[in-house]
């Protein structure tokens, strides 16, 4: 299988043994899709630099503008204490995260900024700091485990809940955005998340009039929160996320279908308790129909 295949035996396939694989043609198929969903939607990385930039101030980004800052130029400046020289660093280090192709993750951590930009992220009287901290720890966690770790150990977590209630919507979704990266790394961090309460603050920002873009996060971020069974997620979190979930998996985008769809999916990868729960929300009928659709993804 290559790539796919450590995958397999990575996430999804802890003690089974090589013949269970080779049952059969279908079985292999969906680990497949099971395997590339993981490479999918573990961690994603912001790289858009001009659609959530336009929200802070418009007109930033323009190549004109671009500022170049050593990486020595960038520690010194977020360190000091010019608020103006912050903004402009943590935004060069922000843009230096979002490159496509190789973004300088290990150079930005070895700098030791990472708990300076975690502090910016309390600055209620900077949102654009505050924006762009988050935005860069957002990237800085969609990287590996260890990078990850960085961002936690930072003091990241309880910082970036807070933020889930921010007045400022870009700010509340990049927050978002950061959290689903840290719950896609593993239990150990799913929990430390559970244990911090973000579940009743995500389930918040849910509701008829929060745009659609955001709702795709926000239900990334949850199916995150409802996956890896080493341990189970805690049930009374499962609880709490399943009523929103059967309304979600209600909705016209296919992405948001496919995200619900998947946090189910791994639910009721359990014991028959925890398919009952699943079972009990009424959500059956609906899953059904959803088999019809013409979306591969949500199928």
């Amino acid at each position: 299988f290559g790539k796919h295949g450590q995958r397999m035996r990575k996430f999804k396939n802890k003690g089974k043994d090589a013949a269970a694989l080779r049952m059969q043609r279908v079985e292999v198929s969906i680990e497949l899709r099971k395997a590339k969903k993981d490479e999918q939607i573990l961690k994603r990385r912001n790289i858009s630099l001009d659609v959530k930039e336009g929200s802070v101030s418009p007109g930033q980004d323009r190549p004109d503008e671009v500022i170049q800052l050593s990486l020595e130029e960038i520690a010194e400046a977020v360190n000091g204490n010019n608020p103006k020289l912050q903004l402009l660093a943590t935004r060069v280090a922000r843009r230096l995260l979002s490159k496509q192709k190789d973004p300088p993750i290990n150079q930005i951590i070895e700098l030791g900024i990472i708990p300076r930009m975690v502090e910016f992220l309390s600055g209620a009287d900077n949102a654009a700091l505050q924006f762009e901290a988050a935005w860069a720890l957002t990237n800085i966690a969609s990287g590996t485990s260890e990078h990850t770790r960085a961002v936690v150990e930072g003091g990241a977590i309880p910082a970036l809940i807070s933020l889930l209630s921010s007045p400022h919507m870009h700010i509340s979704e990049q927050s978002v955005w950061a959290l689903g990266n840290i719950a896609g790394d593993g239990p150990v961090y799913r929990d430390a998340l559970i244990n911090r309460d973000v579940i009743p603050s995500l389930l918040a920002l849910v509701s008829p009039v929060t745009p659609v873009g955001f709702l795709r996060n926000i239900t990334w971020t949850l199916s995150n929160l409802c996956r890896n069974k080493n341990p189970y997620p805690p049930l009374d979190a499962v609880e709490k996320i399943l009523p929103v979930l059967v309304c979600l998996i209600q909705h016209e985008d296919k992405d948001i279908i496919t995200d619900s769809c998947w946090a189910v999916s791994y639910l009721t990868d359990g014991s028959n308790d925890r398919i009952q729960l699943v079972v009990d929300t009424g959500v059956l009928p609906r899953l059904v129909e959803l088999m019809a659709s013409t979306h591969l993804m949500v199928m």
